[in-house]
């Protein structure tokens, strides 16, 4: 006895063509963020936010070169991230972007950009994990994964640790006036026991990273109290 196969459920040309163009948002989606990330890492975007310009003005206010500056230009504004105004020859970050892409502060996301550059190139190890097991050590993603962090993590530590986190534990910044012992494990550059650390002198706090690239960025940045001598890296005091 043979079972016949079930018939096939025909397709929905509508439906096929809808998620067509979704895929292909999402990939040009993809490729827009590598533009983005360009355009941070470069100082693009902070030349944009200063005002209007040609690519040439753009170029010289960034210090970059103009052909590579008006291809970024050219796709951000595909995007909708940027305008264009083809009889001045203008690129414009409006305003609202700017406050999403620029400053020093939580509400810049253009630094999110930077973790499509980073996973990447490690991609074809992910699929060769899928097939062989194992993985991709935490050792290929540095030290590129620590500035990464950094940058992503800064603006909202500056903005929000001391005036928006802390406050949200009752008695907390109580306690650490006072003076407490308090550890951050897995504390990447240090750059919040740093903030507690001035904020709160009275209190000794160590941070922990088996990345020595991160704790040896902490230990130089400017403003930073001295290493503890008591412990030696991968763990840093202040």
């Amino acid at each position: 006895m043979t079972t016949e196969p079930a018939p096939e459920a025909p397709l929905d040309p509508e439906a096929v063509e809808r998620f067509a163009g979704d895929l292909l948002t999402t990939f040009t989606a993809g490729m827009t963020t590598l533009m983005v990330d360009l355009a941070d890492r470069t100082g693009l975007l902070d030349a944009l936010a200063a005002g209007p310009g040609t690519s040439t003005e753009l170029a010289a206010r960034a210090g970059l070169t103009e052909r590579y500056v008006r291809e970024c230009l050219s796709a951000l504004a595909t995007a909708d991230i940027v305008t264009y105004d083809a009889q001045s020859g203008q690129f414009t970050l409006p305003p609202e972007h700017a406050a999403c892409l620029t400053g020093p502060g939580s509400t810049n996301l253009a630094p999110i950009a930077r973790f499509s550059t980073l996973l990447a190139p490690h991609v074809t190890g992910v699929a060769r994990a899928f097939r062989e097991g194992g993985g991709v050590p935490y050792e290929a993603f540095r030290p590129e994964f620590t500035a990464v962090m950094d940058r992503l993590s800064r603006g909202v530590l500056d903005g929000q640790l001391l005036d928006g986190i802390v406050p949200q534990v009752d008695g907390l910044a109580a306690r650490l006036a006072e003076g407490v012992r308090a550890a951050d494990v897995g504390c990447g550059t240090g750059h919040a026991v740093n903030l507690l650390a001035r904020a709160f002198p009275a209190s000794h706090f160590t941070g922990f990273d088996f990345a020595d690239d991160a704790i040896d960025a902490g230990r130089i940045r400017p403003g930073c109290l001295p290493p503890c001598a008591a412990h030696s890296p991968p763990a840093a005091c202040w």
